[in-house]
C-alpha cells in the first residue's frame, strides 16, 4: 500500500478512502504502530540493579574499597542520569577486582578520589545528562574487561546526593541504578564524556 502527501498528524492518507472502512481499520494500527515506534525511540535503557549497591555521600568521601558492590543505589527518578544544578561533586576511582591485579594494589582499592567544586561538578552533569540513554544495538567488540569501575557522586542544596556507576572497562556503562548509558555506538559517551573524565581523574591500569 502506497501512502503519501495527505497527512493526519504525522500519518500519510493519500490513496485511502477517509469514509470507507478500510479506512477504520488501517488508521488505527498505523497510528499505533508509529506511536511504538517513536516510543521505542525514545526509551531510555533501563538499568540491571548489580548486586549490593552502595551510596556514596560526596561529605562523606570515597569509600577505601568496593567490597562486593556492583552498582549504586540511588532514589533519583527523574529522566536524566543526573539533575542539574549540582553544588558540588566526587569522583572515585577503583582498582580493578581481577586476582591479577598486582600485589602491591588491592583489587578493588581507592586509587584516586578527586573533589569537584560548584563549576566543575556542573559542567560534568551537563555533560553526563548529554550521553544517550538509547539502548545498544548491534554487534561490538570492546577491550578487555578488567572488572574495574569508579563512583561518581554529586551533591545538592535541596535534594539527596545522586550517585553513578562507572563500568570503565570492556564495554563501558554509566548508570544512577536505574537508567545506564553504553558506550557501544554512543559518540557522546566515548568523546565528550570519557574524555572529561580522563581530564578530571584519569584512569589507571595495574
Amino acid at each position: 500500500m502506497r501512502i503519501s502527501h495527505r497527512r493526519i498528524g504525522s500519518l500519510h492518507t493519500d490513496g485511502i478512502d477517509m469514509k470507507s472502512p478500510l479506512a477504520a481499520t488501517v488508521l488505527p494500527v498505523l497510528a499505533v504502530a508509529i506511536a511504538m515506534t517513536t516510543s521505542c525511540a525514545s526509551a531510555s535503557w533501563l538499568s540491571s540493579l548489580g548486586q549490593a549497591p552502595v551510596h556514596v555521600a560526596v561529605a562523606n568521601g570515597c569509600p577505601a574499597e568496593l567490597g562486593g558492590a556492583q552498582d549504586v543505589a540511588s532514589s533519583y527518578t527523574g529522566d536524566e542520569l543526573v539533575p542539574p544544578g549540582p553544588v558540588s561533586a566526587l569522583i572515585c576511582r577503583y582498582w580493578s577486582r581481577y586476582p591479577e591485579t598486582p600485589a602491591t594494589k588491592v583489587p578493588g582499592s581507592l586509587y584516586a578520589k578527586v573533589a569537584l567544586a560548584t563549576s566543575d561538578a556542573v559542567h560534568l552533569a551537563t555533560v553526563i545528562d548529554a550521553i544517550s540513554t538509547a539502548a545498544p544495538r548491534g554487534t561490538f567488540h570492546c577491550p578487555a574487561d578488567i572488572r574495574s569501575a569508579s563512583i561518581i557522586a554529586f551533591a545538592y542544596v535541596s535534594r539527596a546526593d545522586v550517585d553513578l556507576w562507572f563500568s570503565d572497562s570492556g564495554c563501558a556503562t554509566l548508570d544512577n541504578g536505574r537508567i545506564a548509558a553504553s558506550e557501544n555506538g554512543n559518540p557522546s559517551f566515548y568523546n565528550d564524556f570519557l574524555t572529561l573524565m580522563d581530564k578530571l581523574a584519569p584512569q589507571q591500569y595495574p
